[in-house]
């Protein structure tokens, strides 16, 4: 997988998770991976296709999945929640729509055009199936706890040509 491709998508979680949460990040060791991945809790996916196809998914304990939801809805005056009930659950899903529609606007500045789907949201310990895509891991430490953000891409008929 090229830079140009995973680079929108590792700019725009920094940016959505430092500038509109307030996050202090680190980022882990980046690591390519195949085959499933056992969510950890809480993981949102979204895919997109056109130029370029894959996906985007935010894995992370429940716990954490809730103390960025509750940072979520704290930005926008409402009450911190304490479960991951029908608000947290679109929060987020927000989180990693925000990620993709960033990205996705940056691979389009670069002439790529992409469509996104609606993300989903799976809860619990679940095995979530990529097939014959290599994706990368990135984890993303957070003031309240890690999250893994792992991008799958793969080059339709039009490259990047610099």
């Amino acid at each position: 997988m090229r830079a140009v491709y995973l680079n929108p998508f590792i700019e725009a979680s920094y940016t959505v998770l430092r500038e509109v949460f307030k996050f202090e990040i680190t980022r882990g060791d980046a690591a390519i991976c195949t085959g499933a991945i056992t969510s950890e809790g809480a993981a949102s996916t979204i895919e997109f296709s056109g130029d370029l196809s894959g996906s985007l998914m935010l894995l992370m304990k429940e716990d954490i999945a809730i103390k960025i939801a509750s940072r979520m809805l704290e930005n926008i005056e409402m009450d911190a929640i304490t479960t991951l009930g029908n608000l947290g659950k679109a929060s987020i899903t927000e989180v990693a729509n925000m990620i993709t529609g960033r990205s996705i606007t940056r691979l389009s500045r670069l002439g790529f055009h992409l469509s996104l789907s609606p993300p989903t949201l799976v809860l619990g310990n679940k095995v979530i199936e990529i097939k014959d895509i290599p994706y990368f891991r990135i984890p993303l430490s957070l003031s309240v706890g890690i999250v893994n953000l792992y991008v799958a891409i793969r080059e339709g008929e039009k490259k990047y040509e610099k």
